[in-house]
């Protein structure tokens, strides 16, 4: 589901769509809630701890993830005033 999301809410950013940011924020709102639903899940059901091949995804690929819908909350977050000096050189 947060993979349709996400492609979905990147044509309508890219379209210039009124609606793709409200689409941003329920694209990241269930992108985080499955990642930490996964992990939490992850950990309930295994009970000895052996992941075998798969730590790879619970150790670096959730955390990644994670990191990204934090900074994506961080960017619809900031406050919308005029640009910087420093935002319109670059």
């Amino acid at each position: 589901m947060a993979s349709i999301l996400a492609l979905i809410a990147l044509c309508a950013l890219r379209f210039g769509s009124r609606l793709a940011i409200p689409l941003v924020w329920v694209f990241n709102v269930e992108g985080t809630a499955d990642l930490l639903n996964a992990l939490l899940q992850g950990i309930r059901y295994t009970t000895d701890a052996d992941l075998g091949a798969t730590y790879f995804n619970p150790a670096v690929i959730v955390p990644a993830l994670l990191v990204t819908h934090h900074v994506i909350f961080m960017v619809l977050l900031r406050p919308k005033g005029p640009p910087s000096q420093a935002e319109s050189l670059g």
